[in-house]
């Protein structure tokens, strides 16, 4: 093993995001591998959950990688990097599943249930995920995205605050409006 390589890399992965951030705004690679390298994982695990294909999340991340390259410099606040990332992940993908609904039929991107599940749960199944992708598209984008943070992604109130730049009152506001729709939407399913 040699010092050379993990000397210069042990600085940078203990080094904050906003540091990070603004080196690689900069122009820095090695900065920008060491973002990739730990929020990659979580944004594959988020575009995983919204997309249901490993494969089309995969792209999702790269792309989001990539546009998160070429407008690093336009962060305000380099210190909100990983919200920054996965805001541009979460677009990515509701971005990728418009273009689906285009492009093929649900039925032909749906994620097939493990086969010891009964065909009979394979098509409930596949009907929930219709409807809720049919719900979600009867909310307003900041709703959506509020949902989608909070359910799919875990996030807090406070960090949705943060991320979508609005007090966490309105977060508030946003998630009960969104959740009673999509309870008024999905009510065949309770």
């Amino acid at each position: 093993m040699t010092t050379t390589g993990s000397d210069e890399r042990s600085p940078l992965s203990d080094a904050t995001d906003a540091i990070l951030a603004a080196r690689a705004a900069d122009g820095d690679v090695r900065a920008f591998e060491v973002i990739v390298r730990r929020h990659g994982p979580l944004m594959r695990a988020y575009a995983t959950r919204i997309l249901g294909s490993t494969s089309d999340s995969d792209d999702v991340v790269q792309e989001t990688f990539i546009t998160a390259w070429e407008r690093l410099p336009e962060l305000q606040d380099p210190a909100a990097t990983k919200a920054w990332l996965m805001r541009i992940t979460s677009r990515k993908a509701i971005d990728r599943i418009r273009a689906r609904r285009q492009d093929q039929p649900l039925a032909d991107w749906d994620v097939a249930a493990p086969e010891s599940e009964s065909p009979h749960h394979q098509a409930e199944a596949a009907s929930q995920r219709e409807r809720l992708t049919r719900a979600l598209g009867t909310l307003s984008e900041s709703q959506r995205e509020c949902w989608t943070l909070r359910e799919i992604g875990g996030h807090s109130y406070a960090e949705i605050a943060e991320e979508l730049d609005v007090p966490p009152s309105t977060v508030r506001g946003l998630l009960a409006r969104a959740r009673q729709k999509l309870m008024q939407e999905m009510e065949e399913w309770r």
